[in-house]
């Protein structure tokens, strides 16, 4: 269902999923942050939003981060050992999409940054994990705020072959409640040489974890 406006539930479980994921949280500096780099914003721009993981218990609103779909290749993202190929996710949640990235032989794949206000602090997305033993994706959110940049890792399992939705990851709050933000978000293949996809990265517009 296709919503334009920052409606969603203030509260939410996680997902259940049979996934097997370690999350670490870090400040990474605690240092002055450019305003370029910081968010020097107090509002976001206004996004065109989706109930895109409604089929898994999820009716919250999502926004894709910039070219978060891949219906423009590559672009928007940059990386080592990175490409675009024509297999969406299965349940084709976005409208007009057919693309995912795929990240091959310990290939990484970093976004554009997004603005979000404090109170935006989740992000899921679809991944086909390759079905390799040991095989792992390192998924690194980055926040910068006005005075400080910290960052959330979670690593998920490759054991189990296919196209998989991601847990609700959580998007670090830095900064004051009034100031916006800018994420990053990194995709990381570990441990073996196996080949990832992932598509249809999002971030939910309402405070839900």
């Amino acid at each position: 269902m296709r919503r334009t406006t920052r409606i969603g539930r203030l509260t939410r479980a996680l997902v259940a999923v049979s996934l097997g994921i370690g999350t670490v949280v870090a400040t990474v500096g605690t240092g002055a942050v450019s305003a370029s780099a910081a968010g020097s914003y107090t509002t976001c721009s206004a996004r065109t939003n989706y109930q895109a993981f409604r089929q898994w218990g999820d009716t919250a609103d999502y926004f894709l981060v910039p070219n978060g779909s891949f219906a423009s290749g590559t672009g928007s993202w940059f990386g080592s050992n990175i490409s675009t190929v024509a297999e969406n996710e299965p349940w084709k949640v976005f409208p007009s999409t057919s693309n995912s990235l795929k990240i091959t032989n310990y290939g990484w794949a970093t976004s554009s940054s997004s603005c979000v206000m404090n109170n935006e602090d989740g992000l899921r997305f679809f991944y086909k994990s390759p079905g390799v033993s040991g095989s792992t994706l390192l998924v690194t959110v980055m926040v910068n705020g006005s005075t400080s940049s910290t960052q959330v890792e979670t690593t998920l399992k490759g054991d189990s072959a296919g196209w998989k939705v991601s847990p609700i990851l959580s998007i670090p709050k830095v900064g004051t409640a009034t100031e916006s933000r800018t994420v990053t978000v990194t995709f990381s293949a570990r441990n073996t040489t196996a080949s990832w996809q992932v598509d249809d990265v999002a971030i939910d517009p309402w405070k839900s974890l």
